[in-house]
């Protein structure tokens, strides 16, 4: 279990985001690189030791995978703030001192999925996780970059490395569309 930190007798619950998001074009739609980007976690250890203020009511962690490394030795950081609260352009998250809560929103990419709003809710010591995925563009004559965004959120009060790969979570929405 590592070495958990605990925030409980500090505060109240602390909102965990974790963001994993992977970005690729159409090299990395078949052969080896397809192999790689599909093999990417969505849901990994969350980094207690680099929290850069264990006071801070929401600490986000992003973790960022693309074709410049193969898919492999991801971008990370994080961040603690009391004014944060994430936003992935298509997922948002929010919460209370009650629940956390993950609603997928749709701002952009292709294909549309208006119709699938959905919001994922969890009480403290658990955790809910939605993913999607789009097809973007600067305009329509190609030149297309594909993104996957899988968000993991809860409210906690211990801070583990494995809050996120312990177990499942407690409930999971993929607003997940045909890429071509």
């Amino acid at each position: 279990m590592g070495n958990p930190k605990n925030i409980a007798e500090v505060r109240k619950p602390v909102l965990l985001v974790q963001e994993i998001t992977t970005r690729w074009t159409k090299v990395s739609r078949v052969g080896p690189l397809a192999r790689a980007r599909y093999a990417v976690p969505e849901q990994m250890l969350f980094p207690v030791d680099s929290v850069p203020d264990p006071k801070a009511r929401v600490i986000f962690h992003s973790v960022h995978f693309g074709e410049e490394n193969s898919f492999s030795a991801p971008l990370e950081k994080i961040t603690a703030s009391p004014y944060i609260f994430p936003g992935t352009g298509s997922i948002a998250v929010g919460h209370n001192e009650q629940h956390a809560w993950v609603t997928f929103v749709q701002s952009s990419g292709a294909p549309i999925r208006l119709h699938m709003r959905k919001t994922l809710c969890s009480p403290p010591g658990d955790w809910v996780q939605m993913m999607t995925n789009g097809r973007y563009a600067p305009d329509w004559q190609g030149h297309w970059w594909y993104i996957k965004t899988v968000v993991n959120a809860g409210l906690f009060f211990d801070l583990d490395k494995d809050v996120f790969t312990r177990h499942q979570p407690a409930s999971q929405f993929k607003a997940m569309g045909h890429l071509w």
